[in-house]
């Protein structure tokens, strides 16, 4: 069974109590927080609970907790940062060929507006036909 405690501030002494109160029971326990906060709450969970290391108290990122879940399979897709460069790439060599946008080409965002546009438009259910 899945239990989730849900907490909006950087303040979780909320969740670390429920965290210190299911500990010891066998159970593993996620603790998912964003990118940027992951060291902090890793450092928080153990001097909450005064431990120095633990085996079934993990802090994960949404990124690595998919990675972890997707294994092998997360190798198959690129990241926002991935399409970006490709994209640029692909512009780069193509720029003679470009008719409304050959000024803008060289501009560093350039890449990055062209795939939030193809990104919208996926998002919007459009269809090649």
């Amino acid at each position: 069974m899945v239990e989730f405690f849900l907490s909006d501030t950087l303040d979780c002494g909320a969740v670390f109590e429920k965290i210190k109160e299911r500990r010891g029971k066998g159970k593993r326990q996620l603790l998912i927080v964003p990118d940027r906060f992951m060291l902090h709450y890793e450092k928080a969970v153990m001097d909450y609970l005064d431990l120095t290391a633990c085996f079934d108290i993990e802090v994960v990122s949404f990124s690595r907790l998919a990675n972890k879940s997707m294994g092998a399979k997360m190798n198959d897709y690129l990241s926002a940062e991935g399409a970006v460069m490709l994209l640029r790439k692909v512009i780069e060599k193509n720029k003679d060929k470009l008719s409304c946008f050959r000024g803008a080409y060289n501009n560093a965002d350039f890449a990055a507006e062209i795939y939030a546009v193809i990104s919208q438009i996926r998002n919007s259910g459009v269809s090649t036909d």
